[in-house]
């Protein structure tokens, strides 16, 4: 269980080499436009990303492709591969869902041999199925998918607060009060996930799929998205 646990934390960690330091997940059009300042206000908008778009659409998406991924069941991973590709709000949205997932494939491609099935399908998967597929080929089972779940949800709040320390700035104590502060409420939000059904996926905060849109087209930026 140990060493299938430190498996995990290595395809989730931030520092994976898959790019996504490159992403700010649609912080740097916020910060820009002036929706963030300081830490209160980029603490508030956190927690509202963990909350509506991490416990509503991400976590659960991923669920259903580890799910698929454990039963090989190859239609049902690309399904569900498909349902995240079309709730991305933006192009730069779907760039940090699809890129990720390619340089994920490529990486679990060079550890361990992939099945045919797992193969095939590889080039079509974004990042939330090649992590479920990942997490199946590392050793994890259905009893290890909540653990699973917090740790994404924990390294996509890294992923932010670093981004953050960039943009605002944020000194350093800011930035691990900020994590400490967020950190009490992922277990909440994870069991949150589980309880969300297949219908009610998609959750999302429109604002922030429209700064992403304008963000596009910005001449200068730090990120990506």
């Amino acid at each position: 269980m140990e060493k299938t646990f430190f498996k995990l934390l290595y395809l989730t960690g931030a520092s994976r080499p898959l790019g996504s330091f490159s992403f700010s997940g649609g912080l740097e059009a916020f910060i820009s436009r002036g929706f963030a300042r300081d830490r209160e206000s980029l603490s508030a908008h956190l927690k509202l990303l963990l909350e509506k778009v991490w416990a509503g659409t991400e976590i659960p998406l991923f669920r259903r492709c580890f799910l698929a991924a454990l039963k090989a069941d190859s239609l049902e991973l690309l399904r569900w591969n498909e349902v995240s590709s079309a709730l991305r709000e933006s192009h730069e949205f779907y760039l940090e869902e699809r890129e990720p997932g390619r340089a994920l494939m490529s990486l679990l491609r060079e550890q361990v041999a992939l099945p045919a099935w797992m193969e095939e399908l590889s080039p079509q998967l974004g990042f939330l199925a090649a992590l479920g597929a990942g997490a199946v080929l590392f050793g994890a089972k259905r009893r290890d998918l909540s653990r699973l779940s917090g740790l994404l949800m924990w390294s996509a709040l890294e992923n932010r607060v670093t981004a953050a320390a960039k943009l605002v700035p944020l000194g350093r104590g800011d930035s691990q009060g900020l994590l400490l502060e967020l950190m009490p409420v992922i277990p909440g939000l994870s069991r949150r996930a589980e309880r969300v059904g297949d219908e009610e996926i998609g959750l999302s905060l429109p604002l922030r799929g429209i700064l992403s849109a304008l963000h596009e087209t910005d001449s200068l930026r730090m990120f990506r998205s």
